[in-house]
């Protein structure tokens, strides 16, 4: 069995789909952060949060500090910000020189602007 069907069992069994660890992580903060793409998309299915965690970031923020640009795509698409701040104000596009992420996220910002 593998990291999203567990997932899945939990979830279906009641876990909570944003309890937070003792340092404010959620699962979806460390799948993000991970690149674990099919959690993600498994976790996404019980609509966690995607605003900013008591710890001051986001899932976006984690994802775009990855460097992995799929990871940001699934959190855009599930409405995910990409003008939102983190506890240091800092906004996505300035945690990366990816280019392909900030694309991804310069489209979805000009997509909320329109």
């Amino acid at each position: 069995m593998g990291h999203s069907e567990v997932v899945r069992v939990m979830l279906l069994r009641g876990a909570e789909r944003d309890a937070a660890r003792d340092d404010g992580t959620t699962a979806l903060l460390k799948a993000a952060i991970k690149g674990y793409n099919n959690v993600i998309e498994e976790l996404l299915k019980f609509s966690p949060t995607l605003g900013l965690l008591k710890n001051g970031t986001s899932a976006l923020h984690a994802a775009v500090l990855s460097g992995n640009a799929k990871t940001v795509a699934l959190l855009l698409e599930a409405g995910a910000d990409p003008i939102l701040r983190n506890k240091a104000n800092e906004l996505p596009a300035e945690l990366t020189k990816n280019e392909r992420i900030l694309r991804l996220l310069r489209t979805k910002e000009k997509q909320r602007k329109s």
